[in-house]
Formats: C-alpha cells, sequence, structure tokens
C-alpha cells in the first residue's frame, strides 16, 4: 500500500492543528455538511477549518474513501489526482479555478483504492445559471465577456475542461468573476487531434447549455472568446476563426443530436 499526501503550505499548520494530518483522517472525517453523493463513491462535503488569526476557511473535500460495490469505482478514483494536477495547473496560468489545499491517494497493487481533494470555497460565489436567470440585461452584458474571455483564455493556454456546463462555472458576487469547477475529465496540453476535438466539444455543450436566445449575447460571447484567444489576431482573421469554430460545433452539435435520437429509438 502507498500513500501520497500534498498540503499547500499555508495552510500545512492549520489542517494538521485540525486532526487532517493523514489520508484516513480526510477520509474518515465527518464533521461537515454532505453537498452530493453519487453511486460510485464520489462523496463531496463542505467541511470549515479553523484559522489562527481570522475567520474559517470553509472547503469542499471531495473523496472516493472506500469501494461501494459499483464496477467503475477504480476507475474513477484515480481520477481526482489528473483534477489536482489540473487546479494547480491553471493557478499558476492566473485562470479562476478554486484554490487547492490539499490532496491525496492510495494505491495498491497499481490501482488507486482510495483520494480525496481538499479545495476552498470561492467566497460569495453563485451558480452561473441561478444567477443569469435572474440578471438584469444590462448585467447581462458584464457577465458573459467575462466568462468567455475566461474560457478564451483557458482554450489559448490549451486547456480542455471536458465537462463544461453552466452547473460548473460559478460567479463571485463580489467580484462579478467567473470560475471553473470540476476537472475529473480535464486535458492539460493535448495534441492536435484531441485538442481540437476538445475545444469543439467544450464550447458545444457550454453554448447549449447556457441557450443564449438573444443574438446580441451570442455575439457579445463570441467576440470576447476570440479577442481573448487570438489576442495577436487582426479583427479579420478573428472572425474568420470564429465563423470556421462556429461551423464545427454545428456539425458537432447535429450529430450528436442524431445520435441521442437513435440511442433513444434503439432504447424503445
Amino acid at each position: 500500500m502507498t500513500d501520497r499526501l500534498w498540503f499547500a503550505d499555508p495552510w500545512r499548520g492549520h489542517l494538521q492543528a485540525c486532526g487532517l494530518s493523514t489520508i484516513d483522517a480526510f477520509l474518515h472525517w465527518s464533521e461537515g455538511l454532505r453537498v452530493s453523493w453519487r453511486a460510485t463513491g464520489l462523496e463531496t462535503i463542505r467541511i470549515t477549518v479553523p484559522a489562527a488569526d481570522g475567520p474559517p476557511l470553509a472547503g469542499y473535500l471531495k473523496r472516493y474513501a472506500r469501494y461501494q460495490g459499483h464496477w467503475s469505482y477504480f476507475r474513477h478514483a484515480g481520477r481526482l489526482r489528473r483534477e489536482a494536477a489540473a487546479l494547480q495547473w491553471l493557478r499558476e496560468r492566473s485562470l479562476n479555478a478554486p484554490q487547492l489545499l490539499a490532496w491525496g491517494i492510495r494505491s495498491r497493487w497499481g490501482a488507486v483504492t482510495a483520494s480525496f481533494l481538499l479545495t476552498a470555497e470561492v467566497e460569495g460565489a453563485e451558480q452561473w445559471a441561478e444567477l443569469w436567470r435572474r440578471s438584469a440585461p444590462g448585467d447581462r452584458s458584464q457577465l458573459l465577456p467575462r466568462l468567455a474571455g475566461l474560457i478564451g483564455r483557458m482554450h489559448r493556454a490549451t486547456f480542455i475542461h471536458g465537462n463544461l456546463y453552466s452547473r460548473n462555472i460559478l460567479v463571485s458576487t463580489g467580484t462579478g468573476e467567473p470560475y471553473l469547477i470540476d476537472f475529473p475529465s480535464s486535458r492539460m496540453t493535448p495534441p492536435w487531434p484531441i485538442g481540437s476535438f476538445g475545444v469543439v466539444r467544450d464550447l458545444g455543450g457550454l453554448l447549449t447549455d447556457l441557450d443564449l436566445t438573444v443574438p446580441e449575447d451570442t455575439r457579445c460571447f463570441w467576440t470576447a472568446y476570440g479577442e481573448a484567444r487570438w489576442p495577436d489576431a487582426s479583427p479579420e482573421a478573428r472572425g474568420r476563426m470564429v465563423r470556421r469554430l462556429e461551423r464545427r460545433i454545428e456539425r458537432h452539435t447535429a450529430h450528436r443530436r442524431i445520435r441521442l435520437e437513435l440511442k433513444g429509438k434503439s432504447d424503445h
């Protein structure tokens, strides 16, 4: 059995003072509010870490603590290691993502048998869909370019989210900045065919989920995305690349819709 444990330096002492000094302590921690649980064994709880000076730190503990009998447990348990690497990669490049406080994995015979990930809560965070639903048109014109700019910078840095939907976007109500979460399917600097398809898949899923019915919102999104992803290109070249990307997304969305329709007919 092999254990790997990592702490963020500023919070190492605080976590250890609270008894979170080993992988078992994280895996069996019971103080907090359970946010979600899946049949694959993934559990997310909100915990509070006291601080020596200042207010306590709220964070989210995601963990695969024990085998639940689901066949895909061992395949999914190793994904938290990828998510931890993605969070560090994004923070190093000043792309908005929650701060990683600690992570750990337990391996046996070459397979990950347990893992956990602890991230800091985004202060004043709110789900994108909820904030967008009640926002006035003037506020939307500020929210959308910030989100499109973040995604454009992310793709320019050759990072593929892999699960880019509105449920995985938080907005800090204090600053209005969007934050991306949930990276178990992410890829950093993938080779060209995978990276190109990943961008189309990211944007296709997000735009379908956002459901931008107002043409001005769609133009606002693509303008901010193009400026962030191709900052050195001329407006004409940027427009051509955006139109090419739109056509690829339309084909991808159409093919996906056909596949879902065929799958629905076969199920019946």
